[in-house]
């Protein structure tokens, strides 16, 4: 028995119109890019693990000029390795807070080693730290497939995961024991940084709202371009 015919308007539809429009439906869901397609996970990983290394690479570079070219920031005794004082200038403008023997480094008093707090979170050295994690996250967002901003925003912050693993590691390795001068007021003191601290504030919160604003920022470029009148 043949099936019965549709009717549209007093008159038979035949059924390749159906048909057609099941097809045109099944073709356009499975034309749809996956979150994997419109987001770019993997590149927005790297984009952290980049933009982590660029910071430290700078940093130590900054230390080493500041130390051997215009002296700021040496110490007059025996300092750290630049690579550890490039960990720690990377750390504390994140957020993370530098210790003496467990104690913060800004309420020990008579450490002549410690002139280099004074130098480790300037304007210079937040400006470098906070730019590359924004323009890292701006560049993710702005590479997003889709024009949903909750999308774009969540998508900048794919460069934070990075930031955690690194900043844990570099608190593990970057310590240091400052020698004592043999008073046995000036005993030997380990300067390094709290594995917790470089977690949550250098790894996770402090670099979560950079990225936050870098996705902000192309998002708001996207929608003036967007709304702009043409010319």
């Amino acid at each position: 028995m043949s099936p019965q015919p549709k009717f549209r308007h007093g008159g038979p539809v035949p059924d390749d119109d159906s048909d057609d429009a099941d097809g045109e439906s099944a073709d356009t869901l499975a034309t749809l890019p996956s979150v994997h397609g419109r987001i770019p996970i993997v590149g927005g990983l790297l984009a952290g693990v980049g933009a982590y290394g660029v910071t430290y690479l700078l940093a130590v570079l900054l230390v080493f000029v500041g130390e051997n070219g215009i002296g700021y920031g040496r110490d007059s005794q025996e300092s750290a390795h630049a690579m550890v004082k490039g960990a720690w200038v990377v750390l504390m403008n994140l957020g993370a807070v530098l210790r003496v023997d467990g104690e913060p480094a800004s309420t020990i008093g008579g450490v002549s080693r410690l002139s280099f707090l004074e130098f480790s979170v300037s304007a210079v050295s937040s400006l470098i730290v906070f730019g590359i994690l924004v323009v890292a996250a701006y560049a993710v967002a702005d590479c997003v497939e889709t024009d949903s901003v909750v999308e774009r925003i969540g998508a900048s912050l794919l460069v934070v995961p990075p930031y955690v693993v690194f900043s844990i590691g570099l608190a593990t390795l970057a310590r240091w024991e400052a020698p004592g001068t043999g008073d046995p007021s000036d005993a030997t003191r380990e300067l390094s940084i709290a594995v917790v601290d470089a977690a949550l504030y250098a790894g996770l919160l402090v670099p979560s709202v950079l990225a936050l604003l870098g996705g902000t920022l192309a998002v708001c470029r996207r929608l003036w371009l967007a709304n702009r009148a043409p010319r």
